[in-house]
């Protein structure tokens, strides 16, 4: 099959690529769709982060009104398929972490209509994931509702898409505070929805899952690293448009009849396309509003199309069908796409504003004689937690991150874990960076490509990735106010390191993906401690850290002043690689160093010193 033909949705099924990533009927079973889900207020979500992504959905059902949901990502992601009703309207919200897709559609197959138009998740083919509904038995591309195989393919179907917004939680309250969002149920192939499968994943994590290589029928493709987030457009020729592109444009690009935007702020993550419209000027990114304003016609406008205010308040632009996803799980579906790149960046793309606080560090170092140029703002969800501002930047000429740190504990904490996150079972650590600590600044080298294989899975050696001496004297070059921060809460390197005193083995520590970190928790880590993993959490008090040990829902995890430490062993899963289906406590081997008292001893002297009362004194008598 000649690679254009790929791009075509009427084009022929390969089974045997498809076949190539089954879903094992045990793990079917376990995770293949989430049906008619619970959901709660969001003002009342407790269970939700500010940072949490979500897939949100507003449909007009047939009594005129909106209807508004969050998906959370970290609950969608282990099914990956929900089907859910909104004021009397049935949809299909479907999600996988490997594509980092958010997609929705009302659950229309043809067939009986006395069958449920139920769907169920299985199978990969072009390395993106595949959902089959129980009505027609048709196997559909679940990130954009394409039949590829089955009666409804026959009929070239489509399922009617929904527009949606993959979009952090706190923006999405902000757009819609009278949204509600579904709750996690109680699944006991799955207690814990923050662990197991989809949690270790990471936002634009680069590598494709080596078991959805062999799904791509086609040479792999070479234009744009391929875990970059970008827009799919599904159009008779189809488009894309990175993230980073638009970002890199303003967050907004007219472009050959369609308007792109991404947001809502310049750190933003989400995107939508719409029509040009006739009454509509030329867009630009409002900072303050978080929305883009139209100057020509007078109105702003929000990330989902609507005028807010001005002559055009009311008004919604035309969406366009189009797909959130990362880039290798689009072009493998469709090989004739045409990709957007930035030539030249918009005026909110770097400076003085996107530095923010780092504004006079950055300063400093020129003034030291150093190249220092800022491109612009890190995605929120590519952020290290704790930061108060975070960018892209190169100093002399070599592209770095450059973090500012509200209290020298996060920094401190990121300068020894090198930023490297722990995304196990995936791996035990990903992406560690050379890094430089200035204060409560860190610089971390960000060299691309870091992979000599389309498919990011064979790394660049770090020692042939440019690092320039001046990085390491940078501390010299920049007066120590311009540094200073609080201790802030206790570090986590100053536990591990009490621990390895105590004569503990300590590995591979990185920090969590945000999917797992807790509600309240301020970061977390993972970390194996004399060949057991844990999970680490850090709170910002001992109360909370209490509360949250005893409210774990596997169980096995201590408290010890402000932090948390979790037992997370390889057996708590059937399917270890992909952590699905619960194993049960009489299978799991919990650690035994949480009932080791020499142990707990150790730990609750390296999380809270001052708690633990030293060895008695001697009687001078």
């Amino acid at each position: 099959m000649p690679p254009d033909a790929l791009s075509d949705p009427t084009t022929p099924f390969d089974r045997r690529a498809y076949s190539r990533f089954a879903l094992p009927r045990s793990m079917a079973s376990a995770m293949a769709g989430l049906d008619d889900p619970g959901s709660t207020p969001g003002e009342r979500a407790g269970h939700m982060r500010p940072d949490d992504l979500v897939i949100g959905l507003t449909v007009r059902a047939g009594d005129g009104l909106e209807h508004v949901r969050a998906y959370p990502v970290w609950i969608v992601d282990h099914y990956h398929v929900v089907n859910d009703e909104l004021g009397g309207v049935r949809v299909v919200i479907t999600s996988c972490e490997r594509c980092q897709t958010g997609s929705a559609f009302l659950a229309d197959p043809p067939g009986p209509e006395e069958r449920a138009p139920l769907f169920r998740a299985g199978g990969v083919f072009c390395a993106t994931l595949m959902m089959s509904d129980l009505r027609s038995g048709s196997i559909w591309r679940h990130a954009d509702g394409h039949a590829v195989r089955g009666r409804a393919s026959t009929q070239g179907a489509r399922l009617p898409w929904l527009p949606t917004l993959v979009i952090e939680w706190d923006e999405w309250l902000w757009l819609h505070p009278d949204s509600d969002v579904i709750v996690a149920p109680e699944d006991p192939r799955h207690p814990d929805a923050r662990h197991g499968h989809g949690r270790e994943e990471l936002f634009c994590r680069p590598g494709i899952d080596p078991a959805f290589l062999p799904t791509i029928v086609g040479p792999l493709d070479e234009r744009y690293p391929e875990h970059e987030l970008v827009l799919g457009v599904d159009l008779e020729e189809p488009r894309a448009y990175p993230l980073r592109e638009v970002q890199r444009a303003g967050g907004v690009v007219h472009h050959d009849g369609l308007v792109v935007l991404a947001g809502p702020g310049p750190a933003g993550s989400a995107m939508r396309a719409f029509s040009a419209s006739d009454t509509l000027g030329q867009l630009r990114r409002d900072e303050g509003a978080a929305a883009f304003r139209d100057d020509a016609a007078g109105s702003t406008w929000t990330i989902e199309g609507l005028a807010i205010d001005g002559p055009l308040a009311g008004t919604r632009l035309e969406p366009v069908r189009s797909y959130s996803m990362r880039w290798h799980a689009w072009v493998y579906s469709r090989r004739t796409t045409s990709l957007f790149l930035c030539a030249d960046p918009g005026p909110d793309a770097g400076g003085a504003d996107a530095a923010g606080d780092l504004a006079a560090v950055m300063q400093a170092w020129r003034t030291a004689g150093v190249d220092v140029r800022v491109l612009g703002p890190v995605p929120r969800q590519r952020r290290p937690r704790g930061t108060t501002t975070s960018v892209h930047a190169t100093i002399d000429s070599a592209p770095v991150l450059v973090h500012r740190f509200e209290h020298l504990a996060a920094a401190r904490d990121q300068e020894a874990f090198e930023g490297a996150w722990a995304c196990d079972p995936f791996a035990a650590r990903v992406l560690p960076r050379r890094s430089v600590r200035v204060g409560s600044v860190v610089v971390q080298s960000d060299a691309w490509p870091r992979f000599v294989d389309p498919a990011q899975l064979v790394p660049v050696p770090e020692s042939e990735l440019p690092w320039p001496d001046v990085l390491d004297r940078l501390s010299d070059l920049a007066p120590s106010s311009t540094l200073d921060a609080d201790d802030g809460p206790p570090a986590f390197i100053d536990v591990l390191r009490a621990l390895r005193s105590s004569g503990y083995e300590v590995l591979d520590p990185g920090f969590l993906p945000p999917a797992q970190l807790l509600p309240d928790c301020l970061d977390a880590i993972a970390a194996t401690i004399e060949g057991d993993r844990f999970l680490w959490y850090r709170f910002a008090g001992t109360d909370r850290a209490a509360a949250a040990a005893a409210s774990t829902p596997t169980g096995h995890a201590v408290a010890a002043g402000a932090f948390v430490a979790r037992s997370t062993p390889e057996t708590m899963y059937r399917h270890r690689v992909y952590e699905i289906d619960y194993a049960g406590d009489d299978v799991i081997r919990w650690s035994p160093l949480l009932d080791d008292e020499r142990f707990l001893r150790s730990m609750r002297a390296a999380c809270d010193p001052a708690a633990v009362p030293g060895p008695p004194e001697e009687d001078p008598t």
